[in-house]
């Protein structure tokens, strides 16, 4: 699939934000929910590795949703750049 930049700037890069979010938002849950069955006691886990691995999930998910929201805001801001026509001074290119 071939990206069009004039009419639809970023529209390709939102898309992958989006998943990206998604897969973040999914670390975090997947590490809060380790930890919060270890404190009802419910899990089956090592005690050790839910303390180990769900914070790192917790962390590790806020990090990349972190990285996804700035490189997004950056793509934006770029496309924005690129889209605003340069300006030429009065008389010049109205041929």
């Amino acid at each position: 699939m071939e990206r069009n930049e004039k009419n639809n700037p970023g529209s390709l890069g939102t898309g992958h934000a989006v998943l990206r979010g998604v897969i973040a938002a999914y670390l975090v849950y997947l590490g809060a929910s380790l930890v919060y069955d270890q404190i009802r006691g419910i899990s089956s886990l090592s005690p050790l590795l839910v303390w180990t691995v769900g914070p790192l999930f917790v962390l590790s998910g806020l990090g990349f949703g972190l990285y996804t929201w700035r490189t997004w805001k950056n793509e934006k801001q770029e496309a924005a750049v690129q889209e605003k026509p340069t300006e030429q001074p009065p008389g010049e290119g109205t041929d």
